[in-house]
């Protein structure tokens, strides 16, 4: 069961970790999200962004390993991929590859809850 828990903590880490190709250049994000990023502080706040996902894919990464960081890498997670879901399906005109970051985040979700389960249930050990 252990390794179950570690390989669910790196997918949904790999999963936190994509963006980071975005901190790179606003083209990249651009191409990424399928935006148009009109300004230098657009491009800030999207390239920090990317930071962030990166900082919480570490953490999960590191979870995956050390079972004392696991509710703080479930917690930051769920919530980051949480928020992006539920401001996803609020907002009226959501493009295509934002659709798709939705779904990826949905997947990641239940990838954590599983994790988040088994590992709380008592079964890492």
């Amino acid at each position: 069961m252990k390794k179950l828990i570690a390989f669910l903590f790196v997918v949904v880490g790999i999963i936190n970790l994509l963006p980071v190709i975005g901190v790179t250049s606003a083209a990249q994000l651009e191409e990424m999200y399928r935006v148009t990023l009109t300004s230098s502080d657009l491009v800030l706040l999207m390239r920090h962004r990317a930071v962030l996902l990166s900082i919480v894919g570490g953490l999960m990464f590191a979870a995956a390993w050390r079972p004392e960081l696991r509710t703080a890498a479930i917690i930051a997670n769920f919530t980051s991929m949480f928020t992006f879901v539920a401001l996803s399906v609020t907002e009226a005109n959501v493009n295509p590859a934002l659709v798709r970051i939705t779904a990826v985040d949905v997947f990641g979700l239940v990838a954590l809850i599983g994790a988040a389960g088994l590992h709380w249930s008592g079964r890492s050990n």
